[in-house]
């Protein structure tokens, strides 16, 4: 089963971390600042490279502006739950292997883990159709502004300013 740090348990420690890497530091600026801020996180820099390494991709959506931190967090978990569901996966079939049987309590696990994992996977989705809902409906109400400004609004530059800033706005 994969070891699970210190600062692995700690949400605000992943953000501070997504936050500097964002900002370009080095793992090693990283791990001295996470010592100064949080003493007690045991962040080194082998977890810090761990930590980067596995959400580097979701840090580059990120960036890009193509993935909210809410999205960030959901999808951070779900990798935790599925990575905590292969080891113990792993771990069961080795006993499988070595034992022939496996013990009753590990099945239950496995299948928590295997279940907190689908309803994870639907509250994304859930997450992600109200989001594309949103964005729908900003545009529809994008157009009929515009409509109505194009129809009241006679000055051509004035309507292109009033349409710009509501586009920069939504």
């Amino acid at each position: 089963m994969p070891r699970k740090h210190n600062f692995d348990k700690q949400p605000h420690l992943k953000k501070e971390v997504a936050r500097m890497y964002a900002e370009g530091k080095t793992i090693a600026e990283i791990e001295t600042e996470l010592k100064i801020k949080f003493p007690n996180a045991q962040a080194s820099k082998t977890s810090i490279h761990r930590f980067i390494q596995r959400v580097k991709p979701l840090l580059e959506l990120k960036q890009a502006g193509l993935l909210s931190d809410e999205d960030f967090d959901l999808m951070t978990q779900s990798q935790n739950i599925a990575l905590l569901t292969n080891g113990l996966l792993m771990e069961l079939f080795a006993e499988w292997q070595e034992k022939g049987e496996i013990e009753e309590k590990k099945i239950d696990k496995l299948l928590s883990l295997i279940n907190a994992s689908a309803n994870l996977s639907r509250s994304t989705a859930y997450v992600e159709k109200t989001k594309t809902q949103l964005i729908q409906y900003t545009e529809k109400l994008f157009e009929k502004i515009t409509k109505i400004l194009v129809e009241l609004v006679e000055d051509k530059q004035l309507r292109e300013k009033i349409i710009n800033r509501l586009q920069n706005e939504l």
